[in-house]
């Protein structure tokens, strides 16, 4: 009489090897090939991992209906809109980071793009930076435009910085709120301005104890951050 236990060990014994046996020769034959295979993949240039992204800083319009981003062409970087609805593509602005910086850009509301840029500036001996704050109006076909400019005609000093924007006006989507130094510097006034008219008016003249304005979620009471 043949044990049931015996030749069930027997059994498991065998098929255990077998096992064994096959799970050994799947490494012995297969491994060999991948690391061949993984030898001949040439290992990526350097400058695979430091080189910019094609696309980045992609900011959806109010609507959903239009986005802006940035495309990195060849080490220049492109800011340009597309519109979903018409498929239309429009390039607004190139900066190589050299001669032009862009700072950051916001949709002011569903048509107009608002952007920040940077400029070296040498004044003499004297090297700085300025700012300057453009739009862009999706409905017209001129192109990028200077939002701000000073005034000679009311003997406007050229301020320095031109983008400083204290609120997005809830109430009132085509127009800002920006503090700039037109008139005195490291003082500025308080101006409204329209982005689509480019007009502006000073509502709250600097303060020579202020150095800047704030406001609210609502764009109201603004106040002055004071200079201890």
């Amino acid at each position: 009489m043949v044990n049931c236990n015996t030749y069930s060990s027997t059994l498991y014994n065998k098929k255990s090897h077998f096992l064994h046996t096959i799970i050994l020769v799947f490494i012995l034959i297969f491994s060999p090939i991948t690391i061949a295979n993984e030898s001949k993949v040439p290992p990526l240039p350097i400058s695979t991992y430091g080189s910019l992204p094609d696309t980045s800083q992609v900011t959806l319009s109010p609507s959903g209906e239009k986005i802006a981003m940035v495309k990195n062409l060849k080490g220049t970087l492109v800011l340009m809109t597309y519109n979903f609805k018409t498929k239309e593509k429009r390039n607004l602005l190139q900066a190589d980071n050299v001669d032009v910086v862009l700072n950051w850009y916001v949709w002011a509301n569903d048509d107009v793009l608002l952007v920040s840029a940077a400029y070296p500036t040498r004044q003499g001996s004297t090297k700085y930076t300025s700012t300057r704050l453009h739009k862009f109006d999706l409905t017209k076909t001129d192109g990028l435009k200077r939002l701000v400019k000073s005034k000679s005609l009311k003997r406007e000093r050229a301020a320095q910085i031109q983008d400083n924007i204290i609120s997005f006006l809830p109430e009132q989507p085509d127009k800002i709120l920006m503090a700039i130094d037109y008139e005195k510097a490291n003082k500025p006034s308080l101006y409204e301005v329209n982005v689509r008219t480019n007009k502006r008016k000073r509502i709250k003249k600097f303060k020579s104890y202020a150095i800047d304005w704030f406001a609210d979620q609502q764009g109201n009471a603004m106040q002055e951050l004071v200079m201890v």
